[in-house]
């Protein structure tokens, strides 16, 4: 309890002392899930068994459909920033995540979908489909890290200004 508590407050704090920061997304995020799952172990402890049950399908049914929407949504940003900003590599970043992440419900549609016969009676095309939606998947976050790493360390060697999209950031 005290643990939420703490998070919660210091969502707070940093949001009071500077709405700009970079922390303020990441301890948000904290805060909810954190209380979101004490909501859910207060629910388990005074025996609501059932809404403590209903409490966590419920976010299993509701992260997706916001997965499916972030993507939906950074398509919409992608294209909003190429109209203002015009076409560069940097910009065309949201709008490729939004198209991976809906490719891979697309994938999870068709696997899961009404031609799943085709799978059953096919071993190979199912290995292939498996491997390209894990090994995918799996690769693109780890270029994505690499590359994050790669310019974070390069910003801290020159001692340079980032900008992420509407934040900015400046290396000591």
């Amino acid at each position: 309890m005290y643990l939420v508590i703490g998070i919660v407050l210091a969502f707070i704090v940093s949001f009071w002392k500077d709405n700009r920061s970079l922390w303020n997304p990441v301890l948000f995020l904290l805060s909810l899930i954190s209380s979101y799952f004490y909501l859910g172990y207060l629910f388990y402890q005074n025996g609501y068994e059932k809404i403590h049950f209903a409490f966590f399908i419920f976010s299993f049914i509701l992260l997706p459909i916001l997965i499916f929407l972030g993507g939906i949504f950074l398509i919409y940003n992608g294209l909003i920033l190429l109209k203002r900003e015009g076409r560069s590599k940097a910009n065309y970043l949201s709008m490729l995540l939004g198209i991976v992440i809906l490719l891979f419900f697309a994938l999870m549609s068709f696997r899961l979908g009404d031609r799943n016969e085709l799978f059953y009676t096919n071993h190979f095309l199912n290995i292939l489909f498996a491997f390209i939606a894990y090994s995918y998947f799996i690769l693109v976050l780890l270029l994505w890290v690499l590359c994050c790493t790669l310019s974070c360390i390069s910003l801290f060697l020159r001692r340079s200004i980032m900008i992420l999209s509407s934040f900015m950031v400046q290396v000591c």
